[in-house]
């Protein structure tokens, strides 16, 4: 047995409970306790693939809107370097700089 982590290191709890049951009392219980463990295990299943279907849908979402965002902004942006050069020839000083926005802050 090649251990991986902590919860594979045998104890001798676990090597008992791997054990073949000696009766049919032993026995019915053991699968009793399979079978509970077998439909916790498939709920926790079904909750994150509904969890993960979940959070590709929004991931969708976000990506979308993302797009939509930037081709805003990128038209935005070709807009006013249009405004700009239709204004006429920038002199020395303004070649230098960008189409930036003033926006007032007021404190």
């Amino acid at each position: 047995m090649k251990i991986k982590g902590m919860r594979n290191i045998p104890t001798v709890q676990g090597l008992a409970h791997r054990a073949v049951p000696s009766n049919r009392e032993q026995a019915v219980s053991e699968l009793a306790r399979q079978e509970h463990e077998r439909a916790r295990l498939q709920r926790e299943l079904n909750l994150w693939l509904s969890k993960k279907e979940q959070t590709e849908q929004r991931l969708q979402a976000v990506q979308e809107r993302i797009k939509q965002l930037e081709q805003a902004l990128y038209e935005s942006c070709s807009d006013s370097s249009q405004a700009t050069r239709t204004e006429g020839s920038p002199s020395g000083e303004e070649k230098g700089k960008k189409n930036w926005r003033e926006i007032p802050l007021e404190y």
